[in-house]
């Protein structure tokens, strides 16, 4: 006999939107998200209308992601003077409208140039919802920021998946753009009492504190994570076309299973983590993870391929969440400045991740490449314990 809840709060996610706080945090996961995603694929568009070559656009490309690294510490000034709340709504509605410009731009130092605004912009939104997220736990005394990050991985999802149907109907890339700033300016907006309630009373002290010992490594934790989430976006699809001899149109499934795969184990992550605690949901996670990335590497078949990238999608999923919110829990730091602080070296991992598997398989081979990121793994699995 199937047993339902009696009430909706015995529902997680139901749970999680019915509650004021948590909605809006989760809101500003899935507008930061759906912005970028749909950028994403208007990327080729932009490459087309400029005539760039690859280098070209990796070189412009190159600029969001310093921009967001170079705004990362004024993102704990301006949390500590406004609140968290407050700065993520209000730098999220300047970043969702100025991200309309790099469609609109007409030479590559004016795209460059207008993507490290854009990076300086996210960079600080993307420190403001997590702060936002972990002043919410804290407050709630309930788990959500796996959730949280659920609703990022979904609205990457749905911003790059809705943007074919988009453009085969004709919307030129300018007003698509405007659609989307428009849907997740709304969806910011009718969370405006919420987003002016979430402050974090620790982040109005006036010194910066030195970044502590547990916090640094927490910080090469989330480096070796963003490091293998950007290699497995970047060149998840190369691998399997040139070493597992896969077509360009099954290629694409490689990353698609990994993020669906991700999204839905965040979805559950503050499920689990409650009923099994942060070191067991760890310590499982990290170990599918790496059977999944063994599964993807020493496979020679395209289904079991993606059947790894699936199981790595959900052992990895709730990692980074639990990375953030242990990091926000360290008692000596302020939670936008342990969040700023692992957030500027996880990016960096995330800028080197792509590079670095590109040059080592240049002077070996792409599999060869790609055996970093169990290393990465077996890292986190002993000696994050510790710290999660």
């Amino acid at each position: 006999m199937i047993s339902f809840p009696k009430r909706p709060a015995d529902i997680m996610l139901w749970n999680f939107l019915m509650t004021p706080s948590s909605r809006a945090a989760g809101m500003a996961f899935f507008s930061n998200s759906l912005m970028i995603g749909t950028w994403f694929t208007l990327i080729p568009i932009v490459k087309s209308n400029l005539q760039l070559s690859d280098g070209q656009l990796g070189l412009a490309l190159l600029g969001m992601p310093v921009g967001g690294i170079v705004a990362m510490p004024a993102s704990t000034l301006l949390i500590r003077k406004y609140s968290a709340g407050i700065t993520t709504l209000a730098v999220g509605l300047i970043f969702f409208w100025l991200f309309i410009l790099p469609v609109t731009v007409s030479s590559i130092f004016t795209l460059a140039m207008v993507l490290m605004v854009a990076g300086m912009l996210g960079g600080i939104m993307g420190i403001g919802i997590n702060a936002t997220a972990s002043i919410v736990e804290k407050k709630l005394g309930k788990s959500i920021m796996s959730t949280c990050h659920g609703f990022w991985s979904l609205g990457a999802m749905l911003g790059a998946g809705s943007a074919g149907i988009i453009h085969a109907a004709g919307l030129p890339p300018v007003q698509h753009m405007m659609l989307v700033a428009v849907l997740v300016s709304i969806l910011m907006l009718v969370h405006l009492r919420s987003f002016i309630s979430i402050r974090d009373e620790v982040n109005q002290q006036n010194k910066f504190s030195k970044p502590t010992r547990p916090v640094l490594i927490l910080s090469t934790f989330l480096f070796c994570m963003f490091m293998t989430e950007g290699a497995i976006a970047d060149w998840a699809a190369v691998y399997i076309t040139s070493h597992l001899n896969g077509g360009i149109a099954i290629a694409g499934w490689g990353f698609g299973t990994f993020s669906l795969f991700m999204a839905l184990g965040r979805f559950q992550g503050d499920i689990l983590i409650p009923k099994y605690g942060k070191r067991t949901v760890f310590s499982l996670g990290m170990t599918l993870g790496l059977t999944g990335i063994l599964i993807f590497l020493l496979t020679g078949k395209v289904p079991l391929a993606l059947t790894g990238l699936a199981i790595a999608g959900i052992g990895f999923s709730c990692i980074v969440p639990l990375i953030i919110s242990a990091a926000a829990s360290v008692k000596s730091m302020s939670v936008s400045e342990a969040i700023a602080t692992v957030s500027v070296v996880g990016s960096i991992g995330l800028m080197i991740g792509p590079p670095l598997i590109g040059f080592i398989a240049e002077v070996s081979s792409l599999q060869t490449a790609f055996f970093l990121l169990p290393l990465l793994a077996m890292y986190l699995l002993i000696a994050g314990r510790k710290y999660i």
